[in-house]
């Protein structure tokens, strides 16, 4: 899959196909609450949405209410985070310091895993408001294909893993359609952490796709530039900002130089094929204590 949407006409096909046979959507009512935590910016409503979406791949239409951070801040306090999501670098955020020693380098990135025991988590992937807007974009049987929560902190690290952990421009492939919903649950500021996306390059064509062929390819600040001048959208905010983004146009994340940045992602699309890892056994979770 990940290979063949890559072509156009191969893509454009398979969305129809899948809009047709796919099985119906995995997504259901909120099983732990009726709160819906999601709000919509002012003057945003679905058809600005859609517009947006359809025509520059992105839209920084939503935010979370002040209580829905503090409850997620509240279930991490005591939760392990794994370094460069690896399940056997499990550590405290605390004992980060100490977990960089033992380690002999920074670390850029931890993430949590097995987050949907958490009420809040379900309360907003399932919100009415949230899968109004993603089924008007993808079609009725969209899917919760997983969902991300992942510090970036600030470090210096070599050039290698900040590519292998999406710090240079790239494209997503996840499905034939898909899209990703962001929301920063710390400040962030321009330069610093932020969220960088292409406007209007998220239906590349022929003319795209003889360039960039079937290779999963990083490009630097330079070249994307080049290639796309006054299309690059930087993307600062504060707690509880969000934003809906088509990743199949180009895109990275800053890496931090003065704040650590917490973020939580969810992916939805037509099909799931069951890669997004972030569902654990916790037998193979391994937790270093310091």
């Amino acid at each position: 899959m990940r290979l063949f949407s890559r072509i156009p006409m191969v893509r454009d096909l398979a969305i129809l196909i899948s809009k047709l046979f796919t099985s119906n959507s995995n997504l259901t009512k909120n099983k732990f609450s009726k709160k819906d935590w999601i709000i919509l910016n002012k003057g945003y409503d679905l058809n600005l949405i859609n517009k947006e979406m359809k025509n520059d791949g992105i839209s920084s239409c939503l935010r979370l209410e002040k209580e829905a951070v503090k409850r997620i801040f509240d279930y991490i306090k005591n939760k392990p985070v794994f370094a460069l999501r690896d399940v056997k670098k499990g550590f405290y955020l605390k004992d980060i310091k100490n977990m960089e020693k033992s380690m002999g380098k920074e670390i850029l990135l931890a993430q949590y895993f097995n987050i949907e025991d958490c009420d809040v988590f379900n309360d907003i992937v399932n919100s009415k408001k949230l899968l109004k807007i993603v089924q008007n974009y993808i079609g009725k049987k969209v899917k919760k294909v997983g969902t991300i929560l992942w510090w970036t902190f600030p470090s210096n690290v070599s050039e290698e893993e900040r590519i292998k952990h999406a710090h240079f421009f790239h494209r997503d492939v996840d499905d034939y359609k898909f899209l990703k919903v962001f929301f920063y649950l710390t400040d962030v500021s321009l330069g610093d952490g932020t969220h960088v996306f292409v406007r209007k390059t998220h239906k590349p064509g022929w003319k795209e796709f003889f360039k960039e062929g079937f290779r999963v390819k990083r490009y630097t600040d330079s070249q994307i530039n080049d290639m796309y001048p006054g299309q690059v959208f930087e993307i600062a905010g504060s707690s509880g900002d969000g934003f809906i983004e088509n990743t199949l146009g180009f895109h990275k994340g800053n890496t931090p130089t003065k704040e650590r940045r917490l973020v939580f992602e969810i992916t939805y699309a037509l099909n799931d094929y069951d890669v997004m890892n972030d569902i654990v056994d916790e037998k193979k979770l391994l937790v270093k204590e310091f």
